[in-house]
């Protein structure tokens, strides 16, 4: 009987909140707004083709629909947005704005040589079974994952929309680079821990066996290259030395002995992002006489390689 009264009560607070039948609009819950629809505007139109061709769809504002819900306890009509959640990690803590932020494009003007480029060096390199949930392009970044681009909860930001077009190739290497980046190095870290301390993180660990504990800077503690290559002589304490190509912090200093060695996520996702930007021969004129380098660049390419992705 206590059922049966909760039912009515329920079923008759619906009858108050709507005048009639028609009222009732479905909550838009279940929509899916990850979608592009066709405009007259070139850029719009632009990213509507793309979506079409690809099923990836690109922003350029975090805010990506609108619709009026109806709220039953205010009892009132109210515009819900649906924005792109950048910085949202569940089941973790969502870093601070001062810390984590980024500016949307400014001038929407600046969108379509981005797209382009896209087109003709990003999306044709991405397996056709690997799930994008969409692109958002900003003008300026700030991440844990640097300020190029970042892999937020259901979206990849890539950011310098507005200095774009003023790039080098040497530039647009890099940013390439760095958004296939975000497609792989994060899966690898989450999924292939054992493997990579076993094939990647090793081949760093065997530089300096008996100071395993200090090759790699952790979150808590940083490392200078000095200490993690303790033994070795002065002029050997590089990067190169213990198999990294990148630092934990931006250096301040052009002692290269106290710099800080990279932790082990940045390393992943500093070599990723080396392998997706430069061809083999351009990561040979670079680093070719840092063996462990090289050792890591073809360990990591080839696992690469079976999350689906070519190289020449």
């Amino acid at each position: 009987m206590k059922n049966i009264l909760l039912y009515i009560m329920a079923f008759s607070s619906l009858l108050v909140a709507c005048d009639s039948e028609s009222d009732l609009k479905p909550s838009g819950a279940e929509r899916n707004w990850l979608v592009v629809e066709d405009s007259d505007v070139p850029v719009d139109h632009e990213r509507y083709l793309i979506f079409k061709e690809t099923g990836i769809p690109i922003y350029y504002n975090d805010t990506i629909g609108s619709e009026e819900r109806y709220s039953l306890s205010a009892r009132e009509w109210y515009t819900y947005y649906e924005k792109l959640q950048v910085f949202y990690n569940p089941g973790g803590a969502t870093p601070s704005w001062t810390t984590s932020n980024y500016q949307v494009v400014a001038n929407p003007e600046d969108v379509l040589p981005v797209l382009e480029f896209l087109k003709a060096e990003v999306l044709n390199a991405i397996p056709k079974d690997m799930y994008i949930a969409s692109i958002l392009l900003v003008d300026t970044l700030n991440s844990t994952s640097g300020t190029l681009a970042h892999k937020g909860f259901n979206t990849v930001v890539l950011s310098e929309v507005k200095d774009f077009a003023a790039m080098t190739d040497g530039e647009k290497k890099v940013y390439r680079g760095a958004a296939l980046r975000c497609l792989v190095a994060g899966s690898l870290v989450a999924t292939e821990g054992d493997w990579l301390e076993e094939n990647f993180y090793e081949l760093s660990y065997a530089t300096n066996p008996n100071n395993i504990d200090y090759i790699y800077s952790t979150a808590s503690r940083s490392t200078m290259v000095y200490r993690a290559a303790q033994g070795y002589p002065l002029e050997e304490q590089r990067l190169a030395t213990l198999g990294f190509i990148g630092t934990k912090t931006k250096p301040t200093g052009t002692d290269e002995r106290m710099w800080y060695v990279p932790e082990k996520q940045q390393d992943v996702s500093q070599f990723c992002e080396a392998i997706f930007a430069y061809t083999e021969a351009e990561f040979i004129a670079l680093h070719g006489n840092a063996p462990v380098v090289m050792e890591k660049f073809y360990v990591l390419r080839d696992k690469i390689k079976e999350y689906g992705f070519t190289f020449e």
